[in-house]
Formats: C-alpha cells, structure tokens, sequence
C-alpha cells in the first residue's frame, strides 16, 4: 500500500470516514446526486463509492472521495452490520479524457453532420449565483429550467463524527430568454428536500419537461436508504413529523411539478427509489452484483416522453420505464448497467433518447482514479429490448466520468465531471458524431471543448446553443454556460 495519498495527501486521509450525501452523489449509493463516487483501495479492497457533495476542490476530492474501505473484507462486514446495513449512495465528481470507441447496433435514420463542426471557442456566463445545480431542460424556444439540489437544513444527525443535516431548500428555477437583454428568472419550485453531509449537498438532480406547464424530476436517495442513516446514526434518533413525511413521500420518487392557476404543484409519480432498494437487496448476493453495494438506489436522472419516462439510478445501476396505464403509474426494469469490473458499479448518470434508443452514460469513477484512464461509457439501449441484463451495448468507450448528455444536430454532446488531461482540474464536454449506421464515429473525430468547466452537469439545447451546469457542487455560485454551435 502506497504511502502517500491521490496527489500526495499522507495515507492517514484516507482513513475519514465515508461521506453520506451529495448533490452528484452517485454514492455508490447513499447520498443524493451531487454525491461523488469515492475509490477506496486497499489492495483488493480498493472500491469505487461515489460521495455526496461535489462542491469540493481537487485536494478535497483526494481526502474526501477518494476514501478506501477500511480493513479486510471481515471488517468490512462488521462495519456494515454495525450501520444496519445503511445505503450507500453514489455521487458525480470526476471526468477523463475521449480515447476509444465502441459503436454497436442498428439507428432508423440518417447520419449527422458529414463532416466535423468546428467546435465553440468560447462561452457566456447566462446565469449565477445558483445553489448546485444538477439537471437542465429546455422547452420550446425560450423556456430553460435549472434544478438546484439545495443547502442542506438544520435537522441533523451524527454518523461516525460526520453531520448530515436535512432541510427544505431544493428548489426549479425557470429562465426566459435566457442570454438576451430582457432575460428574466423565476423559481416556480421552493422548500424541496435537501441533504447536506459536510459540503456535499443532494436533492433533486435530473429533469425534463413536457410543455410549459409540466416539469418532471427525481429526488436523490429513497426512504429505505435514509431509515438505515437515521438507525445508524448517534442515538439512533427519528426525523420530526415534518421532515419524515417530506422523506416518505418524495424521498427516491419521481415527482411531476404541473401548473395549475399560476402555482406549480408537486405530485409523487412513482417511487423509484424504493422500488431499486428492495430490487438491489433481493440480488446483493447474485454473482453479477457489485460486492457489498446492494442495496442501494440513487434516481439521479430522467427523460420523459408523452406517459412514458425512464430514470436513470445511480445506485442500483438500472433504468426503469414509468408509464402511466389506466391511471396507474407502473415500474418496469428496462437495463441492468453492466460492472466495468465485478467490484465496482457502473454508476449511469445520464440519459437521452433519440428515436427508439435511450443513450446512457456512467461516471466508472474506478477506472477514474489516479487520473491516468478514462472509462466511462455511453451505453445504447433498445426499448423494445425484453432482457434487462443484455439490453445494455456499449456505444462509445473511452469517455471521463459522465454527469450530462444530450443530441444536437451534429451528434451526441457528453458532459464530464473532471478529466485526465486537466490532472482532475477542471470537466469538459466532447462532441461525438454518428454514423450513417447508428454506430459512434471513430474516436479520432470527437471533438471536446469547455476544457474550463469547474464540476459540470446537466445538458440542454436552446435554439443553436447547448447550456451546461458549470460549478454543479457549489453552494451560492453555480452557474449556467451558454455555448453556440
């Protein structure tokens, strides 16, 4: 075991204790979505945990994500029985650099651009002073919404010497004509659940709207997943009635936000987050299982589409299809996200659909760690697929950790939490184009800018721009950048 630390931090720093909830937080599972993946190594131990605030520095990020699990996996075990069996959630924190490529699969219609685009130069700053920003959607030609995962509250509670407090400070904002002189903001959605574990905050993370009068979201983290915190935690305390009935009835739901008379008014759809629970805790023991992960859940991103809506799970690695039949919301598992390698998850952390196909990107923070590989994958699946297991084919390989991604008319645009070649300084946003076939152009024709993102996430496209979350785990000053195309 090496002495030194990521970076060079002592050894001794990766002993803290793990982080509970992130914006991003893919925890591998217990945190909301500003939770980053962690890498904890100890020889084989070595494991890829996301954690929960992303609002961190680049040293930060060495002593607070990058946590090995402690002790053998004997240890591990009385560990984990101690925190009744508490969730682990996953967070978005890192991105990499374009290298390789896979494409597989058929695509009804035509190519992209024939020939590469020069990509933008330059960026505007269209928006600030937002509390870490997760997930943008754009309606029609002059509406973008922004959700913001929150602050965090003053109900808190004590897990191995660290303090996770819950409040009501998410919120949805809505620009109009945003990046033109008459451009004005209005946050149509306050008082949202909110989880801060030292400086990582989660909340609401993925969005998608459907008209103007309703926007779709998933909160971070399910009940299940809290209930183990709140038993685990010191004194074994119980939320107040205001804060457990907040957790019960959104805590892991996708939840539609539709106007009525001037007010947006929040609705529990389906409860995603719970259902990936008992699911990941009814296979932790199954071979294909990342070790000693299960059961965990994260619903950290969503596209909707007429009744049909797929969200992304961070934690449980899957991709489940809420649909609303005879006026009942139902679940149905759509993909299983493969392990890049048995000991560690795939972490999916956004998604897009293009004709039949959804595009599913992971954070692979593993393979992340050290800065020397980028791994992630943009995987293609089928929605007409019947096995969750197969349904997943990598697409494009070779990409940093993924927390955004969305089409353009030029192909498919990634947005990576921090990369290689900026020593895990700074994110970026690669542009990859598609064949005639369906497949992903060869790596040797993607083309990458916003090399001076800071912890970027989401994705939107407005007229001939793309918008991006830049400084998606900061308190007071995330912002939106506007590029044009």
């Amino acid at each position: 075991m090496p002495s030194k630390g990521w970076l060079g931090w002592p050894s001794a720093c990766r002993r803290l204790p793990r982080p509970r909830c992130l914006p991003y937080s893919t925890r591998t599972s217990h945190c909301s979505p500003a939770r980053t993946l962690i890498v904890a190594a100890q020889g084989k131990n070595w494991r890829y945990r996301p954690v929960r605030n992303l609002g961190m520095t680049v040293m930060d990020l060495a002593v607070r994500r990058y946590v090995p699990r402690r002790g053998s996996s004997t240890q591990r075990s009385r560990m984990n029985a101690n925190r009744n069996n508490r969730s682990r959630s996953f967070r978005v924190l890192a991105v990499g650099t374009v290298t390789a490529t896979v494409g597989l699969g058929l695509f009804a219609g035509p190519a992209f651009a024939k020939k590469p685009r020069p990509v933008p130069s330059s960026h505007t700053v269209v928006a600030t002073g937002l509390n870490n920003p997760r997930g943008l959607a754009s309606e029609g030609d002059n509406l973008v919404y922004v959700s913001e995962a929150g602050t965090g509250g003053d109900e808190c509670i004590t897990i191995e010497s660290e303090s996770t407090c819950f409040g009501f400070t998410g919120s949805i904002t809505r620009f109009e004509k945003l990046g033109k002189s008459k451009q004005r903001s209005t946050k149509i959605v306050d008082g949202l659940l909110s989880i801060r574990a030292g400086s990582e905050v989660v909340g609401i993370d993925g969005i998608d709207v459907q008209g103007k009068h309703r926007v779709f979201g998933v909160m971070a983290e399910s009940a299940q997943g809290i209930a183990a915190d709140f038993a685990a935690a010191d004194g074994a305390p119980t939320p107040t009635p205001t804060l457990g009935s907040a957790i019960s009835t959104y805590a892991g739901r996708l939840v539609e936000f539709r106007k009525k008379r001037g007010v947006f008014t929040p609705a529990a759809l389906a409860n995603v987050g719970g259902t990936n629970w008992d699911w990941s805790d009814a296979h932790k023991t199954d071979v294909w299982a990342p070790t000693n992960d299960f059961p965990d859940a994260n619903p950290y991103a969503v596209v909707s589409e007429g009744n049909k809506h797929w969200v992304v799970d961070a934690g449980a690695n899957t991709v489940t299809l809420v649909q609303k039949k005879k006026g009942v919301y139902t679940q149905t598992l759509i993909s299983y996200i493969p392990n890049p390698v048995p000991d560690h998850d795939a972490a999916p952390a956004c998604i897009a659909k293009r004709g039949r196909y959804l595009y599913v990107g992971d954070l692979n923070f593993a393979s992340f760690y050290g800065l020397t590989t980028a791994a992630s994958t943009i995987w293609r699946i089928d929605t007409r697929a019947t096995d969750p297991m197969t349904s997943a084919v990598a697409w494009a390989t070779g990409l940093n950790p993924i927390t955004g991604c969305g089409f353009a008319k030029d192909g498919l645009y990634v947005v990576q939490l921090r990369t290689v070649l900026s020593t895990g300084a700074n994110g970026a946003i690669t542009r990859i184009g598609i064949n005639k076939d369906g497949t992903a152009a060869s790596s040797g024709t993607w083309q990458t800018f916003g090399t001076d993102l800071v912890d970027p996430s989401g994705f939107a496209k407005l007229h001939n721009t793309i918008l991006v979350a830049n400084k998606s785990t900061s308190t007071g000053a995330g912002e939106i950048w506007q590029f044009k195309i």
